[in-house]
């Protein structure tokens, strides 16, 4: 998966999506109901909701997971956090 999404990421092309924004906030969910449930903290894990929040509400769920984390690097986190 490496060897075919890097080169893409350079580019800055998140078309087309191999695991869409919108799939991994449902797996997101899963995951994090899962932990809950074992009483396992996933601070990471966790902090990284929010930035996919955004890029649901950016209308951006049929773009590639990678773009958000991109859009993320460059925004204010305080606006990220809006989202949530």
């Amino acid at each position: 998966m490496f060897q075919m999404r890097a080169p893409m990421m350079v580019e800055g092309v998140y078309e087309p999506a191999t695991m869409k924004v919108s799939i991994w906030q449902k797996d997101m969910a899963i995951i994090a109901a899962f932990a809950a449930d074992v009483g396992c903290a996933t601070p990471l894990f966790t902090l990284t909701q929010p930035v996919y929040a955004q890029a649901m509400a950016m209308g951006l769920s049929f773009l590639a997971t990678p773009y958000p984390s991109f859009r993320a690097a460059s925004t204010d986190p305080v606006q990220v956090l809006r989202y949530e």
